[in-house]
């Protein structure tokens, strides 16, 4: 009697291209949420200086209006 062994070789392309795939959508994910992230930071840091900025153009207009009225 004659036993069929299993195609290794196909099940181990399947499984190849399964994880491949798995991969595939991680690095997009990854790449997705940096971008994201990189925008998010851009975005806070250009706020952040545009508080300092004005906090700072407040305070030189105190001190100079403090100034001339002294």
């Amino acid at each position: 009697m004659e036993v069929a062994l299993p195609d290794f070789s196909q099940s181990f392309q399947k499984t190849k291209e399964v994880w491949t795939e798995q991969l595939r959508k991680a690095l997009n994910s990854v790449s997705e949420a940096t971008a994201e992230a990189k925008s998010s930071l851009s975005e806070s840091a250009f706020q952040a200086k545009e508080a300092l900025n004005q906090t700072t153009n407040s305070a030189v207009n105190t001190v100079n209006q403090a100034t001339n009225n002294a």
